[in-house]
């Protein structure tokens, strides 16, 4: 097994875990104050670990375009959509909506093959034929 195939196995029990401890947290505290919790936490335990690490300075002499790429994507995806799915949370089950929202690598496909003019191949397409297809199965009751 490869060290990707590590990190990605840890990365699914992690993103596999999260949901529960949120669904639990969402029943006595508000979806945007526990946006705000999580957020602190992270910028925390992160600006520890860039002291600790010596990180501070590649921060401030990093590329500006990749910087603000970054700034981009925490609006997106450490606000927005933390917040859309805390309040989908509060509103549904977790065995429900993590698979729905687990959809995101087919909008990222697509996005890729659009925006970034990456390779559509006939694979990617299986792969998003079936992604599709265990959305309508979620859907059924």
């Amino acid at each position: 097994m490869s060290s990707w195939h590590v990190y990605a196995l840890l990365t699914v029990v992690l993103w596999g875990t999260t949901p529960l401890i949120d669904k639990v947290a969402l029943r006595t505290v508000a979806a945007d104050t526990g946006l705000c919790v999580r957020a602190f936490t992270a910028a925390v335990i992160l600006a520890i670990y860039a002291l600790a690490r010596g990180k501070f300075g590649e921060i401030v002499h990093a590329d500006t375009k990749g910087v603000l790429c970054f700034v981009v994507s925490a609006v997106l995806v450490s606000v927005a959509a933390q917040w859309t799915y805390f309040a989908a949370l509060q509103r549904t089950e977790v065995s429900r909506l993590v698979p729905f929202t687990a959809t995101y690598p087919l909008v990222a496909a697509i996005l890729a093959v659009l925006l970034l003019h990456e390779a559509f191949t006939v694979t990617k397409f299986a792969g998003a034929v079936l992604i599709v297809g265990g959305l309508l199965l979620l859907g059924m009751k």
